[in-house]
């Protein structure tokens, strides 16, 4: 293993690949790091605007729960006035 990397390292054109190696590792280490650092943003982004959803969609279930009719005659009335369109 000694050999290979002695015979890479030590020409002048092993030196060359070596480091446009290096070079393109760092570049790709680089560009994988900033798309995955922009894929934990949207998908921050998007939780956080679901769980916005969820929380009006609760409060909306809680109103229409609160401002349902409690007595029979009352839902009945209530049922009257949404179906004539008041």
């Amino acid at each position: 293993m000694t050999w290979l990397l002695k015979l890479i390292v030590g020409s002048k054109t092993g030196r060359i690949v070596a480091g446009a190696l290096g070079a393109i590792l760092i570049l790709f280490a680089t560009i994988t790091l900033w798309e995955r650092g922009i894929r934990n943003q949207v998908l921050q982004e998007v939780e956080t605007q679901q769980i916005k959803q969820e929380i009006e969609t609760r409060k909306r279930i809680d109103e229409a729960v609160r401002n349902s009719p409690r007595e029979f005659d009352d839902a009945v009335e209530w049922l009257r006035k949404r179906n004539s369109g008041e």
